[in-house]
């Protein structure tokens, strides 16, 4: 199903306020990410009123630590000096990172290409959801990156893939072409 989608991020005390707006044969849905002082919750909503999934606790904020970290790593590379990250080479272009919040500690390896662009994100500790919409399963997730291109004085990818890799094999849940981004943006 195609979507919009706005995100607001804060950097000083990791926040991530994710909002999609989409329709699934053809009622529109809402679905609001939200991650405030190490906290995460994800709410769906057919027609902005009918519950589907309201997700959040402990394991749920730290699967959804990974995201932040992700969106630090793709969107917001100077953030990735700030306390709580730590970084272990593995090889020439790779990297492991290590990133704790608020008692949620996560870990990730960054792959980058000779031209020194991040092009893949992978981390174990971001689990998916099963049907339920409550229980959280173990497998890869990934974000492969490609499409570099200038965003006013930052060099980005424009486009991004959201995966898992559960034992029946890998797929791409979700498609990300990046529009525009703003840093340090007033109130």
């Amino acid at each position: 199903m195609e979507f919009t989608a706005e995100q607001l991020s804060f950097a000083d005390r990791p926040t991530r306020l994710f909002m999609m707006d989409a329709r699934m044969r053809g009622l529109p849905v809402d679905v609001f990410h939200s991650y405030i002082d190490a906290q995460a919750r994800m709410r769906v909503k057919v027609l902005s009123l009918y519950p589907m999934v309201d997700a959040g606790g402990f394991d749920f904020t730290t699967a959804e630590t990974v995201t932040i970290f992700n969106d630090m790593c793709v969107m917001a590379p100077a953030t990735l000096i700030g306390p709580g990250i730590t970084w272990k080479s593995i090889d020439d272009k790779t990297v492991q990172g290590t990133f704790t919040n608020s008692g949620h500690t996560i870990q990730a390896v960054l792959h980058f290409d000779d031209s020194g662009a991040l092009v893949n994100f992978t981390s174990d500790d971001r689990p998916g959801l099963a049907p339920d919409g409550r229980t959280l399963v173990p497998q890869r997730w990934s974000t492969p990156l490609t499409g570099y291109r200038a965003y006013g004085a930052v060099r980005l990818a424009s486009h991004g893939d959201a995966r898992y890799a559960p034992a029946s094999g890998e797929f791409t849940y979700g498609e990300f072409d990046l529009q525009e981004i703003a840093y340090n943006v007033s109130p």
